[in-house]
């Protein structure tokens, strides 16, 4: 393949200038000598076919022919003889012998040929398709930059560009194994078979590529959710996420997310477009671009919820993903990340622009969940103590918490034993005997409180050490790949945590979330490394699984985690989206 500059001059010395892409491969001459082979004499006026190009052999048995360098296949069938079917590969002119047998004599002759003939016709019919595809995929990419910006927006939502890429890397791919199977004497019959078919299935599946497409109509705007549907959407996100609120809550909930919106804007891009795939299959589509103009300055805790309409899309089946979602409902209802500049899906039929201007986005507050009320309790790994204003215990709380910083301070300064020293320094001043000084009330309240956190300290260790030794076999655990060890690891973890005071659940927090995303991270990472694998062999339903759970176990990671996986993910996820245009 080559890129060359033309350039075009008229009678007015105008010029104008071009690049295009162009392949290029080498020609050789070919010669086929066709003789019987009892007799061995030439034999004129027979037809032979290369590819699909037929002659005939003129009065000396000869024919020649211009084909290009690779794999040919040579056919020639004639009245009274038995036909001949070869696979040639040509590197160079060449001539060829054919003898043909006579079936009306007593001899026999099977021709001998490199490879089994009916796989090697079966290996070049295919790799004929592929070259073809190939040649549409990159007329496909130079047509890219074509068209307006509606166009182009478009484009880029969908991956087009990626994924004529990838459509041209695997054909290659493609072609080069079929080659193989076409001419190697390597291969068993078997192999060459199954080599072969996964070729064959590939070039099936890359006809789902996408190598234009035509907008027919399109719209942008920016549009505010009202009242009702921030109440509804509210409501079914709590339904989806089984809390039972009182109506008190309830309403506070929305009242909370009415707020969000102010913060809020969003420019939606609605497109209904012609869709042609390299199959020559043609569909028209309905694209939802959405841009997060205007956004919270902490995302944190916050989600994107996605209406659509009945007349729009009558269950979740007829939308197809661009950007990463959850479907809350089959209506259907789509729960998208904040996380991201625009996200974009769209409808597997044409919709009319105003029944799509019906769609509505809406951020919501992740809600608490129903325990989380006072001190709340261990959901997954998180803990956060809260108390409320009008909780009696406050003032003893706040109590304790002064009398132990201030024995910190005591111990941590040693202001006991300067205090001492104080005194010794004192003694200097009296004239009677200072051998003997009892404790002062102030000193004896010191060494209580010293002793009291000493023994605190203590207890404290002895409290925690158990749940400790989980932390390290469930790190161990993870590290090791052990996925069910570790996870099994973790629940004795969270059984543990139940159990302790609420010091000891401050002290060990901290490393009790931090081994919750190492197990997390080692879990997506096997997943990820599977996924790959069955791409490569073909099975997306077994891929989009893993990629489903994935989905599931990225949520739960902090955002300090994600970054180890965030990559690996999308690139996954463009390799799905790839093979799921239909």
């Amino acid at each position: 393949e080559y890129e060359v500059e033309l350039t075009a001059t008229d009678n007015k010395g105008n010029k104008v200038t071009d690049t295009q892409r162009i392949n290029v491969f080498n020609k050789h001459h070919l010669q086929i000598i066709v003789k019987e082979l009892q007799t061995q004499h030439v034999m004129g006026d027979v037809p032979v076919e290369v590819d699909d190009e037929r002659k005939h052999t003129d009065s000396k048995g000869r024919v020649n022919f211009t084909v290009y360098e690779g794999k040919r296949r040579i056919y020639v069938a004639y009245d009274g003889y038995e036909w001949v079917k070869q696979v040639r590969n040509i590197t160079g002119d060449l001539t060829i012998t054919i003898e043909l047998n006579n079936t009306d004599s007593n001899y026999t002759y099977s021709v001998e040929d490199e490879v089994d003939i009916d796989a090697a016709a079966e290996a070049g019919s295919a790799k004929e398709e592929a070259e073809a595809l190939l040649a549409q995929v990159s007329a496909a990419m130079e047509s890219l930059n074509s068209g307006d910006q509606a166009t182009k927006a478009v484009m880029a939502s969908l991956g087009v560009e990626a994924g004529l890429q990838e459509a041209r890397k695997q054909l290659r791919q493609v072609i080069r194994d079929l080659g193989n199977a076409e001419s190697s004497t390597d291969l068993e019959t078997d192999e060459r078979d199954v080599k072969i078919e996964a070729s064959k299935k590939m070039i099936d599946d890359l006809k789902s590529t996408i190598t234009s497409i035509e907008v027919q109509d399109t719209t942008e705007f920016v549009d505010y959710p009202r009242a009702s549907d921030i109440a509804m959407v509210s409501e079914e996100y709590l339904r989806y996420k089984k809390l039972e609120y009182t109506k008190r809550k309830k309403q506070n909930y929305v009242e909370q997310n009415t707020e969000l919106q102010s913060e809020v804007t969003i420019t939606t891009r609605l497109s209904i477009v012609d869709i042609e795939l390299l199959s020559g299959d043609k569909k028209t589509v309905s694209v939802v671009i959405n841009k997060l103009t205007k956004m919270p300055v902490d995302t944190e805790g916050k989600l994107i919820i996605e209406y659509l309409p009945k007349d729009v899309a009558k269950s979740a089946s007829e939308i197809v993903e661009v950007t990463e979602f959850d479907v809350i409902k089959s209506d259907p209802i789509l729960k998208f990340s904040p996380d991201v500049e625009s996200y974009a899906y769209y409808v597997n039929s044409a919709v009319d622009i105003e029944k799509l201007k019906k769609t509505k986005h809406v951020m919501l507050m992740e809600p608490e969940s129903q325990d989380e009320e006072g001190l709340v309790g261990v959901t997954g790994f998180s803990i956060l103590s809260g108390i409320k204003i009008d909780n009696p215990k406050l003032a003893i709380e706040i109590a304790l918490i002064i009398i132990l910083l201030l024995a910190y301070v005591v111990y941590h300064f040693e202001l006991v034993d300067r205090f001492k020293e104080w005194r010794k320094g004192k003694q200097t001043v009296y004239e009677t005997d200072m051998a003997y000084q009892p404790e002062s009330w102030l000193e004896s309240t010191f060494n209580k409180v010293k002793a009291f956190v000493k023994k605190e300290d203590e207890l404290l260790v002895r409290e925690v050490a158990h749940i400790k030794s989980l932390i390290v076999s469930a790190h161990r655990h993870a590290a090791d790949k052990d996925h069910g060890k570790a996870s099994g690891t973790y629940g004795k973890i969270m059984e543990s945590y139940k159990d302790l005071s609420r010091e000891a659940k401050a002290h060990v927090h901290p490393e009790t979330k931090h081994v919750f995303n190492k197990i997390l991270l080692s879990k997506i990472s096997h997943l990820l490394d599977d996924a790959h694998i069955h791409l490569q062999n073909r099975d997306h339903s077994k891929a989009q699984s893993h990629y489903s759970e994935i989905k599931s176990l990225y949520t739960k990671l902090e955002k300090e985690h994600r970054a180890a996986v965030s990559e690996r993910c999308m690139r996954l996820h463009e390799k799905l989206f790839e093979t799921s245009l239909t």
